[in-house]
């Protein structure tokens, strides 16, 4: 995409760091609550070379499903029990954390994090500031529009997950062009090298029979995802399978009308709402197929996640999905907002056996080769090494 490939002088790509001085990176986020972007946080976090880089992460909310896993890892965490009313404390307290731990480079996630992160970042003189942005973010107020446009000259890179987020973040805020590049999400693949008999521990746990054919998603329980359509779609499948399952593993606002629209259908027992869950490798093992609903997405960690569990995918078109997968070599690919295409899909894979397993290897190659965790860690490298080196040659001057 011409909007992401001219950046040049920023991203220097090949950069050695020339200092024995480690750079230490700020990773601000929402919440370590569940959901794709805190799983991609706490799956990238460790993985940065601790020779080169400090890695902290810092919540704007405190609690959250991944505390304990981010822990696990070593990485220093800190909350800083954002409150809305009060936005303004919690700047000053930002900044002054920044300013205390000399963080060279202030990385925030999401748009929340990224307009009061930025704020922050200025009064503390950080001297490097860069957004992601996970997804299409539809939604976006014309307020936060705004003050990303407003922000622009302050940041030093906006990172999409995909050419199609990258796209918006250039026509919708007017990022300059040279500001934004392409990071896609990466899986850790090992974890997703799980033992079959951990699946069927699953299922067992699930309560679910043991003929059943599961069709599986992880998913937050917003809007974009579409549930209601998989919901629907599971209504026309189950009057031709009969022994078909859904587990839907997530948790989110919707969580009641979701619990409605399942009673309304009759379908109490042949769908699942599990809630958040940690173990979501074993989860994926207990699928048969995994299924995603959504009418936006950017690049759902989610599908690579199925992909590296090697799971036949039926998905809809939309976002970064198509740059990643190609309909009927790794998935099965759909129009959003259609429950009786997705149906079809599902029914086609349950009819063909083997077509369902030859999507399900390609996906897992294609994963393996070119959204692994390591390459999005190396990226990101490359990213601070480049903006940092540009930013204290411009000190120095």
């Amino acid at each position: 995409m011409k909007a992401v490939v001219e950046k040049r002088e920023i991203l220097d790509t090949s950069a050695v760091y020339a200092s024995d001085e480690r750079i230490t990176v700020l990773h601000l986020i929402g919440s370590l609550r569940i959901g794709g972007a805190e799983e991609q946080l706490v799956t990238i976090a460790p993985k940065f070379d601790r020779e080169k880089f400090r890695i902290i992460v810092g919540a704007m909310q405190p609690g959250g499903g991944f505390v304990d896993r981010l822990a696990e890892s070593g990485i220093e965490y800190s909350c800083l029990n954002f409150r809305v009313r009060s936005w303004l404390l919690y700047v000053i307290r930002l900044a002054a954390l920044l300013k205390k731990e000399k963080v060279d480079v202030l990385h925030a996630h999401m748009s929340s994090a990224a307009k009061y992160g930025r704020i922050a970042g200025l009064l503390a003189g950080v001297p490097v500031m860069v957004v992601t942005d996970h997804g299409q973010d539809r939604e976006k107020s014309r307020w936060d529009i705004a003050v990303d446009r407003m922000f622009n000259r302050f940041t030093a890179a906006r990172v999409g997950v995909t050419s199609d987020v990258a796209e918006i973040i250039h026509t919708r805020d007017n990022t300059p062009k040279n500001k934004i590049i392409v990071i896609s999400n990466g899986v850790d693949t090992e974890r997703f090298n799980v033992d079959r008999s951990e699946g069927l521990r699953v299922r067992r746990e699930l309560g679910l029979p043991d003929d059943a054919i599961v069709v599986g998603t992880v998913a937050r329980l917003t809007w974009e995802k579409a549930l209601d359509v998989l919901i629907e779609a599971v209504f026309i499948l189950v009057k031709i399978i009969p022994q078909l399952r859904c587990v839907i593993v997530g948790d989110g606002y919707l969580h009641k009308e979701l619990a409605k629209c399942i009673e309304s259908f009759g379908l109490q027992k042949q769908v699942l709402l599990t809630g958040a869950r940690l173990d979501v490798p074993d989860m994926m093992a207990a699928f048969d197929i995994f299924a995603l609903s959504s009418k936006s997405e950017g690049l759902p960690v989610s599908i690579l996640e199925a992909m590296s569990a090697g799971k036949p995918i039926v998905s809809t078109n939309v976002g970064g999905i198509p740059e990643v997968i190609t309909d009927r070599n790794e998935a099965l690919l759909m129009e959003p907002g259609d429950p009786q295409s997705l149906a079809t899909a599902i029914s086609e894979l349950v009819a063909d056996p083997q077509l369902a397993a030859d999507l399900g290897r390609r996906a897992s190659q294609l994963v393996a080769e070119q959204y692994s965790i390591t390459a999005t860690v190396r990226k990101l490298q490359d990213l601070y090494i480049g903006l940092v080196r540009k930013a204290r040659r411009r000190c120095s001057n």
